[in-house]
């Protein structure tokens, strides 16, 4: 999902002592826009975690360089083109991002006509085959995508699906009703571990065909697997980690083989150290390590996921997440809150509620750790026989993960295993 670019309006508010600039929100999230913008202008926004187009940032003059004259000149993003979290005014100001007036797309061949027809809500990448936002990756993570080591590709196994990626909160506002159970907890900076018995096809020698044909057998054998977000790891590397002298998952998941049912999946975050000298996530230079001691890590377990033999599938609730997690021996992700909403509730009641939660329950310091902040929380909905999880991530979190992100030297875990 490619969600770094959206077409928008803003509300608008005086920064006093401003001379030139004012704050927008889209969403509630802040950003520093020019005084001649105004609430009714449809504006691109360029969201946190992004990164300009080439071909947006050339026809814009958005990038920094020096003129025939050795002045500085263009607009003030790196060469990178990176959308950046940052602070004026001594940090009076906090933009989260970009935000550009709609004419500055017209470089795509559209006219101001067919632009101001964008609709708003609009996530864009690209536009009119003209490639406009996408993903901040820095160049040291790219080339740990291409040097990983002990993994296998993909496949599909039966019983231990990828990590879906978890959409944003800001995004999904109005996906809240009533009846729904909401529960909030702390959202980790970890690296996410998959881990299940899953079912496996059975690989049958001539003599077992042979019977097969007679009595059919059991076409599923069932297998202990460790995978990240994104791979299975290699059978002979599961116990020395993604990283080959990492050992990021050693000994994490190891304690669960033979314990899970077959189907049964664990799904969880990674927190504490790579190594005694070096934490999983240092962002900013503040180390997320949620009170492990240097060297040491563990995991929380957020989700746990049955499937059947035929590929149906079930999601535990929470109070049986929980339960099955200690029953295995495992720790599940802090709780901040929970708010069950009955079936007679207003809708905008129950949305105003969840708002008003999230925004207490995304800042302050961690509930594991008070020597660093929260990333943020993540919000579960559990309706029926269906889970959605979003997650809101704090201001000064985004502030932290840009100055890591913008260090051409730092790799980040999470994404390198993309």
């Amino acid at each position: 999902m490619n969600n770094y670019a959206v077409i928008g309006k803003l509300k608008l508010q005086e920064i006093e002592g401003a001379k030139t600039l004012q704050m927008g929100f889209y969403d509630g999230m802040p950003f520093a826009v020019q005084k001649d913008l105004t609430e009714d202008d449809l504006c691109i926004i360029f969201l946190p975690d992004g990164q300009l187009s080439k071909e947006y940032a050339e026809a814009n003059d958005c990038v920094q360089r020096i003129d025939e004259n050795g002045n500085r000149a263009g607009g003030f993003f790196g060469k990178n083109r990176k959308v950046r979290s940052v602070k004026f005014m001594q940090g009076k100001i906090r933009s989260l991002g970009y935000v550009a007036k709609i004419d500055t797309l017209a470089f795509t061949g559209l006219s101001i006509d067919e632009l101001s027809k964008l609709k708003e809500g609009q996530f864009i990448s690209d536009l009119n085959g003209v490639p406009i936002a996408n993903k901040f990756i820095n160049q040291a993570t790219r080339s740990a995508m291409g040097g990983q080591k002990g993994i296998r590709k993909e496949r599909e196994l039966l019983g231990l699906k990828m990590h879906p990626d978890t959409s944003q909160y800001y995004q999904n506002k109005t996906n809240f009703k009533p009846g729904d159970l909401v529960t909030w907890t702390e959202k980790l900076d970890g690296t996410s571990v998959r881990f299940g018995e899953v079912y496996d096809e059975r690989k049958l020698n001539w003599a077992q065909r042979l019977l097969n044909k007679i009595t059919p057998l059991e076409k599923y054998q069932k297998k202990f697997v460790t995978g990240t977000r994104r791979v299975l790891l290699s059978e002979d590397k599961r116990d020395t980690g993604f990283y080959e002298n990492d050992n990021i998952y050693k000994g994490l998941t190891k304690s669960c083989d033979g314990k899970l049912h077959q189907g049964e999946a664990v799904y969880a975050e990674i927190v504490g150290w790579q190594s005694p000298e070096k934490p999983l996530f240092e962002r900013g230079g503040v180390k997320f390590t949620y009170g492990c001691q240097p060297g040491e890590r563990t995991l929380f377990v957020y989700k746990i996921v049955w499937t059947l033999p035929g590929g149906e599938q079930t999601t535990l609730s929470w109070d049986a997440t929980k339960a099955r997690a200690t029953e295995l021996g495992l720790k599940y992700v802090p709780e901040l809150g929970v708010r069950k909403f009955g079936n007679d509730a207003k809708p905008e009641g129950v949305i105003g509620v969840v708002e008003k939660l999230t925004a207490n329950y995304t800042i302050g310091l961690s509930t594991l750790d008070q020597s660093h902040i929260r990333e943020g929380c993540a919000i579960r909905v559990d309706r029926g026989q269906d889970t959605f999880i979003y997650k809101s991530k704090s201001e000064e979190y985004y502030m932290l993960e840009d100055v890591f992100k913008a260090d051409d030297k730092n790799v980040d875990l999470e994404e390198a295993q993309g």
